[in-house]
């Protein structure tokens, strides 16, 4: 049945951790098909956890048997556990620090402050941007790649889905004077320029001026050198990346990790290696471990996929990626998938 009982806000569970109920009770208030909904006045989501006329509430139940349910039809048996959480803004996005272009689909140039040369970026949107803030993916290829290595890493049907949420997915051309690997912090600590970081900022600092997009639904991917790349950049721009995915990435020189911006704010990490043999000059399995380990020690969650075939982008799996991302926004802390995954995940993904 569709809870929508009457009068009051009821808290069974006091504790709290953020922003994030449990054991709540939503009175005089109605659920209907959306998983998210904007409070139509002020109320209270949990002891001094004010929520105010504008803002969005997302909402996730927490079955009988554990398992989460977070889909369009959103529905709970009275008396059952669900949680809120309330949207969050991450603070101090980046602004444009060059001339922005028009956002249209195909390949757009920034010229971030700080970089000597003009970047291209190739960019996939629809006029769904013009008047919906959808989220932004960042795609970083890998070594001997190009942008268009997206369309397998995403696949068309993800891109297709973020473009008509009013979405863009972004995927750099890399800077040649990187050297043998694509983005400059591949290799770190030996490289330790931030050109790859600027035009991420550039690029989202120009998507808000020019179109708008959703700033708690930013996320990353990258395969191989990309996935290597955006562990790094997950860490250096903590300050607003939402959740994350890499195939055969994470962070080669475990001794030296990476910046954390801001470690209050614990993205979510979905990280795919291909097992003992996901070998190319380094270990791709220690690497991504390396990563999860930084993570969880910080208090991010974080989750090994080992789908057990060496290094390539594993098949089948790009549906449950854009599910992951969708599930995983700015300020979600714990994850919803903090009692387990999603049945339809593959089942070589798992919690420790």
């Amino acid at each position: 049945m569709l809870l929508s009982i009457i009068p009051t806000l009821a808290i069974f569970n006091p504790g709290i951790c953020g922003d994030v109920q449990d054991d709540v009770v939503i009175t005089n208030e109605s659920i209907s098909t959306d998983t998210t909904r904007t409070a139509n006045k002020s109320i209270n989501a949990g002891p001094g956890v004010p929520v105010g006329g504008n803002a969005t509430v997302y909402f996730h139940v927490i079955n009988n048997d554990g398992s989460i349910t977070l889909k369009p039809n959103f529905s709970v048996a009275a008396g059952n556990t669900f949680r809120a959480y309330i949207g969050k803004v991450p603070p101090n996005l980046p602004q444009p620090t060059g001339i922005c272009p028009d956002f249209t689909e195909g390949v757009i140039t920034v010229s971030p402050a700080g970089n000597s040369e003009p970047r291209n970026v190739k960019i996939w949107i629809s006029d769904a941007a013009n008047t919906l803030d959808g989220p932004i993916v960042f795609y970083w290829h890998g070594t001997g790649g190009s942008p268009d290595e997206a369309l397998t890493g995403l696949g068309s049907d993800t891109i297709d889905a973020i473009k008509a949420a009013g979405g863009i997915v972004a995927a750099p051309y890399h800077d040649p004077g990187a050297g043998t690997y694509p983005w400059f912090l591949t290799t770190y600590p030996l490289q330790v320029r931030e050109d790859d970081l600027r035009v991420a900022d550039e690029i989202l600092a120009c998507a808000l001026e020019k179109i708008g997009i959703d700033t708690g639904r930013i996320h990353s991917i990258g395969t191989s050198a990309g996935g290597l790349q955006t562990s790094q950049f997950s860490f250096r721009r903590s300050n607003y990346i939402a959740s994350v995915v890499t195939y055969s990435g994470g962070i080669w020189a475990c001794n030296f990790p990476p910046p954390n911006q801001d470690p209050s704010n614990k993205f979510a990490a979905m990280i795919f290696h291909g097992g003992v043999n996901d070998i190319v000059i380094i270990s791709f399995k220690a690497a991504s471990e390396c990563y999860k380990n930084l993570l969880t020690t910080n208090g991010n969650f974080a989750f090994i996929c080992d789908h057990g075939k060496g290094h390539t982008i594993p098949s089948g799996v790009q549906n449950d990626v854009w599910q992951f991302f969708q599930d995983n926004r700015y300020g979600f802390d714990p994850s919803i998938y903090e009692s387990g995954l999603p049945a339809d995940f593959p089942s070589y993904c798992g919690l420790d």
